[in-house]
């Protein structure tokens, strides 16, 4: 008989938070400058939670 692997997905129920934002500005109808942030909380097990965040800022010119 082969061995088989059992899963109980009562054990690895999935929860998620996000939430993004950000600004963006036209300076002399050219140059952009930008800023964006954004947050996920995940609880993956009762035991287990993980979290990512991050800001981006850019700058740029447009033609």
């Amino acid at each position: 008989m082969a061995p088989f692997l059992m899963i109980f997905l009562g054990d690895f129920l999935m929860t998620i938070y996000s939430a993004m934002g950000g600004l963006k500005a036209v300076v002399d109808g050219h140059y952009t400058v930008g800023v964006d942030y954004f947050e996920d909380i995940s609880k993956v097990q009762k035991q287990h939670g993980l979290r990512c965040y991050g800001l981006v800022m850019s700058v740029g010119y447009r033609f």
